[in-house]
């Protein structure tokens, strides 16, 4: 009896490790076809590693790198919205609701204006807000949020052309 009830318990840990290492690499997929390891060192230089991918609670994909030492300290954090996130609990938002909701509030706070971003999306933008940038970039079906610290302008951007193809 004992050998049958620790087999099942050596049973359930091994699913239980396989499932949470499935889920892990799901994440993890997602954040690196969202933004490839290559796409990133063009943009933003090297020396990035991955810090965080994961769901949120509220159901967005929460994908972070950072840079330390060589090329000095950096973050990159991307946060996608897929329809479900962008409808909300109640089913009625819309993407440009979202796009407003992720620009108007930094915009208020730093006193910076937006930056359109040309040609990526159905619109972008860019507010630099000391020390960080945040870009908004709307989709007809998705919505991405990107907060950088210690990247210069044309690093920001660029990450924003690299992300914005999900």
């Amino acid at each position: 009896m004992k050998s049958t009830r620790d087999g099942c318990y050596a049973l359930l840990i091994a699913t239980l490790t396989t499932m949470s290492s499935a889920v892990a690499q799901t994440h993890e997929a997602a954040c690196n076809k969202l933004l490839p390891a290559e796409k990133l060192k063009a943009a933003a230089g090297a020396g990035f590693v991955e810090a965080e991918s994961r769901i949120a609670h509220s159901g967005e994909l929460l994908c972070a790198w950072m840079r330390r030492g060589a090329g000095g300290f950096a973050t990159v954090a991307v946060q996608y919205y897929d329809k479900k996130n962008i409808a909300g609990p109640e089913k009625k938002g819309t993407a440009d609701e979202l796009y407003e909701n992720i620009i108007k509030p930094l915009e208020e706070q730093s006193k910076a204006k937006r930056e359109p971003i040309a040609g990526v999306g159905k619109r972008a933008a860019l507010v630099h807000a000391e020390p960080q940038r945040l870009v908004a970039i709307q989709h007809d079906d998705a919505v991405l949020r990107i907060v950088m610290n210690g990247l210069n302008k044309t690093q920001a951007i660029a990450i924003a052309k690299a992300v914005a193809t999900p």
